[in-house]
This record gives structure tokens, C-alpha cells and sequence, in this order.
């Protein structure tokens, strides 16, 4: 799971504001996939366990659960492309 947020702080540096939108690119090392929301909308294969959300330090869009899931809150500018490491 550390790997997963240390690859989840890397990618989030390519989440821009609507205007420069660009796709968040991710790798799941953990082989679990991180839960994605957008809005208050989840749009991921992978549903949370619970949405009391922890921010991941330096970055504005990665978060931790208590049950220590990645959630990553997206706007609508972003596509999401997550990878299988």
C-alpha cells in the first residue's frame, strides 16, 4: 500500500487546474486499485470501504481511507489511466 501512495503522490504532480487539464496517470503496485470518485460519484471498479478520508502528504488529490484504500478525487477535466504494475 506505501508503494501504491508514493506512486499515487508522483502521479498526482500531473493533475492540472480545467484549463490545463491533463490525464492522471497511475500504477498499481499493490495490485488492489485505488478507489476513484469525481464528485460525489464513484467511478472506479473498486468501491471504498469507508469515505472517512486522510489527505496523502504533498499531494491535493490522493487521500487514504481508515481501511487504507487510495482514493483519488478527479474532476471531470481528467482522464484516468491506472496501470498494473
Amino acid at each position: 500500500m506505501k508503494n501504491l501512495a508514493l506512486a499515487l503522490i508522483a502521479a498526482t504532480a500531473f493533475v492540472a487546474t480545467p484549463a490545463l487539464a491533463q490525464p492522471i496517470v497511475l500504477t498499481d503496485t499493490a495490485g488492489t486499485g485505488p478507489v476513484i470518485i469525481r464528485g460525489s460519484r464513484v467511478i472506479s471498479d473498486v468501491k471504498p470501504i469507508d469515505m472517512n478520508l486522510t489527505p496523502v502528504p504533498g499531494s491535493r488529490y490522493a487521500y487514504t481511507n481508515d481501511a487504507g484504500q487510495i482514493v483519488i478525487q478527479a474532476s471531470r477535466f481528467n482522464s484516468i489511466n491506472v496501470t498494473k504494475n
